[in-house]
């Protein structure tokens, strides 16, 4: 039920929610942490088509970032996680020139201050940009800092393209380069 409301915008109070409105007297958030960053490299993958996707993006000269609402980098009992080692695992951190976590901003998505740090870090401008996102937080965040939206729905069917006003929509992959090479400058 938490997982169908979710909308991309910081999973503490949702998390700590739950705990209150359960009883629950641990600290939920903590251990979802630990969970998330302890877990064992090798455990996570790219959806299929993606990577080549993001590799004809780099070629052709596209300034590439990433805007979670993960950490970027923390120490978990004296090993790296995050973003940014999950970008490594995954063999991808090269292809991006920014990335921009939960610790480098005061305010998250939906807010736009997260898309607009990683404009500067890319130095480019709103109006020249597409924000990809998965949630209907990615896409506010976008808007809201001036951006071109694209939802992409092969992530996950919890959010219906008619529910979120993107400016595009990519069902694929394939698609997603498609309207990022026509439209991007």
């Amino acid at each position: 039920e938490v997982l169908k409301s979710y909308d991309g915008s910081p999973f503490e109070p949702i998390i700590n929610k739950i705990g209150i409105e359960h009883g629950v007297e641990r600290d939920l958030f903590a251990e979802y942490l630990r969970g998330l960053y302890s877990r064992r490299p090798g455990l996570i993958t790219l959806y299929l088509g993606v990577r080549p996707v993001l590799q004809r993006l780099y070629a052709q000269g596209t300034k590439l970032g990433v805007i979670t609402s993960k950490f970027r980098q923390v120490d978990m009992a004296g090993r790296n996680a995050g973003a940014s080692q999950d970008l490594h695992e995954l063999g991808i951190s090269e292809l991006f020139a920014t990335v921009v976590g939960w610790e480098d901003t005061t305010n998250h998505k939906p807010h736009p201050e997260p898309v607009h740090l990683a404009l500067a870090n890319l130095s480019v401008s709103p109006q020249d940009s597409i924000v990809v996102g998965d949630s209907p937080a990615d896409i506010e965040a976008g808007r809201a800092a001036g951006c071109r939206t694209c939802l992409v729905t092969w992530v996950s069917s919890m959010h219906r393209a008619e529910d979120v006003e993107a400016d595009f929509v990519a069902e694929t992959p394939d698609k997603l380069v498609s309207l990022l090479l026509r439209r991007t400058p």
